[in-house]
C-alpha cells in the first residue's frame, strides 16, 4: 500500500520516497511534469471532511473512534481532514488517473494556494461534493 502512494499519478513513474516531498499539500505529480498543467481547465472537488484528533507526537486518529476524555490531554486537538480531487478536462493531462487526481490534506487553504500556483490561475473553482 505504501508503494502506491509513491507513484506519479500523471506518468505512472515510481520515484520512491522522493514523492512525499513532491506531493506535500498537492497532488502526486513529479516536478518535471508540473509545467504541463499551466493554464489547464480544472476545478477542485472536496469529497469528504473527516474530523480527527491530532496528537503532539504527529499521529492522528478518527474522532469517532475515541472518547471525549482524549481531548483533555495537553496538546491533543481536533483537525479536519479534507479529501479532494483535482479534475482536469484537458485530454493531454488525463495521465494514469483519467484526469482525476486524488489526495488529502489537513490544510485546505494552503493546498488550494498550491493548486492555483500549479495551474497558474487566479481563481480556482471549488465544489463541495460531500458524502453523506
Amino acid at each position: 500500500m505504501a508503494g502506491l502512494e509513491k507513484v506519479c499519478e500523471f506518468s505512472g513513474e515510481y520515484p520512491g520516497s522522493l514523492m512525499y516531498g513532491y506531493k506535500r499539500n498537492l497532488i502526486q505529480i513529479m516536478p518535471k511534469y508540473r509545467k504541463l498543467f499551466r493554464g489547464a481547465d480544472a476545478y477542485v472537488e472536496i469529497n469528504r471532511v473527516t474530523p480527527v484528533i491530532a496528537f503532539p507526537s504527529g499521529g492522528y486518529t478518527d474522532l469517532n473512534e475515541w472518547t471525549e476524555d482524549l481531548l483533555q490531554y495537553k496538546g491533543n486537538r481536533i483537525l479536519n481532514e479534507y479529501y479532494f480531487t483535482l479534475v482536469v478536462s484537458n485530454p493531454e493531462l488525463k495521465g494514469e488517473v483519467s484526469g482525476r487526481y486524488y489526495n488529502w490534506t489537513f490544510d485546505l487553504k494552503d493546498t488550494l494556494k498550491r493548486l492555483k500556483r500549479l495551474l497558474k490561475c487566479r481563481n480556482l473553482k471549488v465544489i463541495y461534493n460531500l458524502e453523506k
